[in-house]
């Protein structure tokens, strides 16, 4: 019961972190973000790890943190906040959480021998399906501006060659930019069954967090030492808010830890998959002029939602 506990106020943690995000990427490029986030984030795990170091950690277990490092946060949280740039919090969060234990629970069973019944199966069913209605392109004609509708003209021509570059860019009717919560549900799956690995010798979780968030600063830091990524560096003027997007990751991540030194990944996981409900509320408060949300998009994140708790009976 801890474990879901844990996982469940990580899962709240992280959606803040996302929703967050959303507002200080504004003129800020995914780089600049990740690496504050990220910065911001490690000094948050270091706090518990300087007050109370373990006493001892084995090579074992660091060799499995630092890989743990390099999907996540190296590669899904860049990939997570290209999506929340692309798509919203709304939309990139619930696909991103519904393929996440679509591959995690059968990796577990493969590789940590763990159990499930027939409800995971179904959770995970379900969690697929709402993740595959929100990857899917939405109507254009629901989006079309008031002013566009009732009076054609300049506004309604400009939101029409708007409409005609956006499907232009799509692939296969699916949502423009549905690359990179698929690429942030793979890096987060491989972390965790990583991380528990890794958690399996006893290692202390507090001393797991900073070495996996470090080794995913540090991957970044060397990558801006080229010019391709340091030319897209640019921080706008909202990036205050991605330093609190960085103390609630931090917050996650030692929840989330904490939850699978205590409990199984096929159960963890997929509660941290809750968040599109924590983001549905928050979104609804902080970004009411960022981003859409419609019926569609509530139901299925719901759908995602209920197949979660499916899957942790």
């Amino acid at each position: 019961m801890t474990e879901i506990v844990l996982a469940l106020l990580s899962s709240a943690c992280f959606a803040a972190s996302h929703v967050v995000s959303r507002r200080g990427l504004e003129g800020t490029s995914v780089s600049a973000g990740y690496m504050v986030i990220v910065g911001c984030a490690w000094v948050v795990v270091m706090i518990p790890m300087l007050l109370d170091p373990p006493e001892t950690v084995s090579t074992r277990a660091v060799v499995f943190f630092a890989l743990s490092g390099l999907f996540a946060p190296a590669i899904s949280r860049a990939a997570a906040l290209g999506g929340v740039r692309a798509l919203g919090p709304s939309v990139s969060v619930p696909i991103q959480q519904g393929l996440r234990p679509l591959i995690v629970v059968p990796a577990a069973v493969i590789v940590l021998n763990e159990t499930f019944g027939w409800t995971r199966v179904l959770g995970v069913a379900a969690i697929v399906t709402g993740g595959w209605i929100l990857s899917r392109e939405p109507e254009r004609a629901d989006e079309l501006p008031a002013e566009a509708l009732v009076a054609p003209g300049p506004a309604a021509g400009q939101f029409a060659t708007a409409v005609e570059h956006r499907s232009r860019k799509s692939t296969w009717g699916f949502r423009p930019g549905i690359a990179f919560p698929i690429a942030a549900a793979i890096g987060y799956a491989t972390s965790d069954l990583l991380v528990k690995v890794g958690l399996g010798g006893g290692s202390d979780p507090v001393y797991a967090a900073p070495l996996s968030i470090g080794v995913g600063f540090l991957v970044w830091a060397v990558a801006h030492a080229f010019g391709p990524v340091r030319r897209r560096f640019r921080l706008g003027k909202d990036a205050g808010w991605l330093v609190l997007a960085g103390a609630f990751m931090g917050t996650a991540i030692l929840l989330l830890f904490r939850a699978l030194a205590r409990g199984d990944v096929s159960l963890v996981a997929p509660m941290i998959g809750t968040q599109p409900l924590f983001v549905m509320l928050l979104s609804a408060i902080l970004l009411r002029h960022l981003e859409r949300r419609d019926r569609a998009t509530v139901l299925a994140a719901s759908v995602v939602v209920i197949g979660t708790i499916l899957v942790s009976l």
